[in-house]
C-alpha cells in the first residue's frame, strides 16, 4: 500500500469519526433536552434508574445589578458582610467585572424567606446540565 493511500484512509476515517461524534452529539443534546424537561416538570433534582443516578447539580450565578439593588441599596446585610460579598468592578491591568462571590453569598440562602425572594430574583437562569454517575453493583460472593 503507497503512503498516499495510507493517507488518505486516515482522512477517510477521521472524517468518519467526526461525522459519527457529530451525530453522537446530538443525538446527546436532545435526550438532555428531554430529561432536563422531565426533571424541571416533576421539580426533580435527582432521578435513578437500576443502573444510573440522574442529578441536577446545583449552580447559583447572580445578576450582579439585581443583587445590587436588593442587598447592597436596603443596607439589609450591613456594609461590611455586603463588600464580603459583592465585588465591584474594578482593575488590575484590565478591567474585573462586577461579581457576587457565591460562596459567601451561600450562608444568605438561611437567613429567612425575605433572603431567599430577594436571592431567587438575583439568579441568573441555569444551564441546563444533568450528572450521570452508575450506580455500583454489589457483586455475589
Amino acid at each position: 500500500m503507497s503512503e498516499v493511500t495510507n493517507i488518505d484512509k486516515l482522512v477517510e476515517r477521521y472524517a468518519n469519526i467526526q461525522e459519527a461524534l457529530k451525530i453522537t452529539l446530538n443525538e446527546r443534546d436532545k435526550i438532555l433536552a428531554e430529561l432536563w424537561g422531565y426533571m424541571e416538570a416533576n421539580k426533580a433534582k435527582r432521578v435513578e434508574t437500576p443502573n444510573y443516578i440522574a442529578t441536577i447539580p446545583t449552580k447559583r450565578k447572580y445578576d450582579v445589578e439585581k443583587f445590587r439593588k436588593e442587598f447592597g441599596e436596603l443596607d439589609l446585610l450591613g456594609k461590611e458582610t455586603f463588600d464580603q460579598i459583592f465585588k465591584p468592578e474594578h482593575s488590575k491591568m484590565t478591567v474585573i467585572p462586577a461579581k457576587v462571590d457565591g460562596t459567601r453569598a451561600k450562608v444568605l440562602w438561611d437567613m429567612g424567606e425575605e433572603f431567599v425572594e430577594k436571592l431567587e430574583r438575583t439568579l441568573l437562569p441555569q444551564k441546563p446540565e444533568i450528572k450521570i454517575q452508575a450506580v455500583k453493583k454489589e457483586r455475589p460472593l
